[in-house]
């Protein structure tokens, strides 16, 4: 039966939009030097992205230094106060480690990627002044990707929200991926008629890159399962009816258990699938 048939359906492939990171200047510094220099470059979760030269923290670290160096009783409780200012001015507790340990002054910082993906934005070039809360990187993860696939409206009633999917691309038309569906989006197409399904799949290996097409199938036991709609009118049409060649048409309300009569004409009552036989 048709109702049966695996649904398939183009798509493209685009970053998981959960899956983003942002690094931003946690104080105003100098930009002495960039590791990554370009959009799009890969990066590893902890891989350098920049050198910061902050002289902020150089007052904070050399106050410190000199409460530390100091002898007596009364400076027992100045070491704490000094080393809270020390964080206070934007140094992280790693960061004031390596001065306690070094007892010298480090007024320079690497930032390091959260996560691993690729550059999705670069906001920072050497020689620059940033400030606090500037945004540096903006970094996309790729351990998973969306596609969009493109439901038709005739269809997409039947769509839920958990349903498993395949995906298939030409770039690697010896891999099938696997995955769900994620959200149906509220946004209909008008000139294709279609409604978006963001499907979540995983990326192992970073072999999906966003941008390629796709093409989605929903298995049939999903869409069998999609529209309650669709399991009443297997109860109310036969199959003999359902899948005779001299069928032309079935009229059927689903809504109140209404039937549908001659044209222009609609009648309460029990659903009776119409068999209508060409003449001739």
């Amino acid at each position: 039966a048709a109702l049966a048939q695996t649904l398939e359906v183009p798509g493209s492939i685009a970053y998981n939009d959960r899956d983003v990171a942002v690094v931003a200047a946690r104080v105003g510094g100098f930009v002495e030097k960039l590791h990554v220099r370009a959009a799009l470059d890969p990066v590893s979760k902890g891989q350098p992205l920049a050198e910061i030269y902050v002289p902020d923290w150089i007052a904070a670290q050399e106050e410190y230094l000199a409460v530390k160096r100091m002898q007596g009783s009364n400076t027992a409780s100045l070491v704490p106060a000094a080393r809270q200012r020390m964080l206070l001015a934007g140094m992280s507790e790693e960061q004031v480690h390596a001065v306690e340990a070094g007892n010298q002054v480090q007024p320079r910082f690497t930032l390091r990627a959260p996560i691993g993906g690729v550059i999705a934005e670069l906001a920072v070039r050497e020689g620059m002044t940033v400030m606090p809360g500037a945004l540096l990187y903006r970094i996309n993860g790729l351990g998973s990707v969306w596609i969009y696939a493109e439901v038709p409206e005739s269809q997409a009633g039947m769509l839920r929200i958990g349903a498993a999917v395949e995906a298939r691309t030409p770039a690697l038309p010896d891999r099938t991926f696997k995955g769900r569906v994620a959200a149906i989006l509220p946004e209909l197409n008008r000139e294709t008629r279609t409604l978006k399904a963001r499907v979540e799949i995983a990326n192992a290996g970073g072999r999906l890159t966003p941008g390629m097409f796709a093409s989605v199938s929903f298995a049939p036991d999903a869409v069998d399962a999609m529209s309650p709609t669709i399991a009443r009118m297997r109860q109310v049409i036969p199959a003999s009816v359902a899948s005779s060649t001299h069928l032309s048409h079935i009229a059927c309300v689903m809504s109140g258990a209404m039937a549908a009569s001659p044209p222009g004409q609609v009648k309460r009552g029990i659903c009776k699938p119409t068999r209508m036989v060409p003449k001739g």
